[in-house]
């Protein structure tokens, strides 16, 4: 299985003709499109539309090039709420996404050029056949290591962790840097068992944190920041490589959680690894008060606007927003915002307003009528991490809770699918 990056799948709205089911699909493939790092014409290469009734499977024959790092994505029309993939070689299975959703994502870096089978299976479908496609982008260069490589797989678990912790520096520009290092564990498990460890952060930083276990007998781990024992990012994924990144808002101790889902020995050597992003530091300073002196509050909303997205890891991609509302409110003032959300879909929501001129907003998400979280603390960026129980129309709710303007401060609410993030 290949490391699957921080990407975001554009949640799209509902539709309800064939006509509508096709620009669905026609603008999925084009936000795949954009995820690569090649020109749009080079990108992708491989397209097949095609259409499945419930319980049915298709095979899609693709050819990959050595050295090129692939995303496979799968897309189905909103009467679909359930597809999977399989990525088969010689008719084995070499990698697959099977979670419970309509837009199953598989990376893969071959190590020689070859033909391989992707396998769509469509678990839900309410209608009688649903449309889908399967759309291969080439996103350039395949990362140094190779996650499908057969030496990884015979390497001690003690040599590939030695690896990971190389490759984790180098992903976050410390190469050969150890001061870039916040936590270093290294430790074992058996399949079930839990071990949390605690990390010193400074707010504004931007750090990465990472997982790892060995693949020659471990699969499945996972990883958990929180604070406070409010949980801020958490990588669940069926793989043996959790990651994420996140930027503190307060410094303070944190938690890391690690969970051993899946160990095939008695017990699995893993580490768990914490780093300064020093990819997306800013040079000026880390605080959000002082650079805010010098933006006014519109210039200060669109750089918390792309700061969001790359915190999630999208840059600069506004497609991966399903919700965008810029607003002012008085102090005291409150304001809603309705917003349709999938069931068992993580989602970031962000509220943000500038501290030159607003000193406290909070934020709360309902549904109805019945608060379902909130984040009320003294601060200017409020948000929340939310996976809804059900599918439907949920409210947004920003409380302005000290304006320093005489008449009202300029906010925004964002909010961000992390689908495969």
């Amino acid at each position: 299985m290949s490391r699957k990056p921080l990407l975001l799948a554009l949640a799209l709205s509902a539709v309800c003709s064939s006509n509508a089911f096709a620009d669905t699909l026609d603008n999925a493939r084009s936000v795949n499109q954009g995820l690569s790092s090649l020109p749009k014409n080079q990108s992708e290469v491989f397209y097949q539309r095609s259409s499945l009734a419930k319980g049915k499977t298709a095979d899609h024959k693709i050819h990959l090039e050595a050295g090129k790092y692939y995303t496979v994505y799968g897309d189905c029309d909103d009467n679909c709420t359930d597809l999977n993939t399989d990525l088969l070689l010689n008719g084995a299975v070499v990698d697959k996404d099977h979670l419970q959703d309509s837009a199953p994502i598989i990376n893969v870096s071959p190590e020689r050029s070859m033909d391989y089978v992707v396998r769509a299976s469509m678990v839900e479908c309410s209608s009688d056949k649903c449309d889908y496609h399967i759309n291969v982008i080439n996103r350039g260069e395949a990362p140094q290591t190779s996650y499908n490589s057969d030496e990884n797989e015979n390497v001690s678990p003690t040599e590939f962790l030695n690896r990971e912790r190389e490759r984790n520096l180098d992903s976050t520009g410390n190469t050969k840097n150890g001061a870039g290092e916040v936590l270093y564990k290294r430790s074992s498990m058996a399949t079930g068992a839990h071990q949390t460890f605690h990390v010193n952060l400074k707010a504004g930083q931007p750090y990465k944190f990472y997982a790892d276990c060995a693949p020659n007998n471990c699969s499945d781990i996972n990883l958990k920041l929180s604070h406070g024992g409010k949980t801020l990012e958490e990588d669940t994924l069926d793989d043996r490589f959790p990651l994420f990144s996140h930027t503190p808002e307060k410094s303070g101790r944190y938690t890391l959680r690690v969970d051993m889902k899946q160990c095939q020995t008695n017990k699995c050597e893993f580490h768990v690894h914490a780093l300064v992003n020093n990819h997306n530091y800013e040079e000026n300073d880390g605080s959000d008060e002082v650079r805010a002196e010098n933006l006014t509050p519109e210039q200060y909303l669109d750089y918390e606007r792309k700061r969001n997205l790359e915190m999630v890891g999208q840059g600069d991609n506004q497609d991966a927003e399903i919700f965008y509302q810029r607003d002012k409110l008085a102090t005291g003032k409150s304001a809603d915002f309705s917003v349709n959300l999938k069931a068992k879909q993580h989602y970031r929501i962000f509220a943000d307003c500038s501290p030159k001129s607003c000193g406290d907003i909070n934020m709360e998400l309902l549904h109805d009528g019945k608060v379902l979280d909130k984040d009320t603390d003294t601060d200017v960026y409020p948000m929340l991490f939310v996976e809804p129980e059900q599918e439907g129309k949920y409210t947004v709710r920003v409380n302005m809770e000290q304006c320093k303007e005489e008449s009202a401060c300029e906010f925004q609410v964002q909010i961000i699918d992390l689908k495969n993030n």
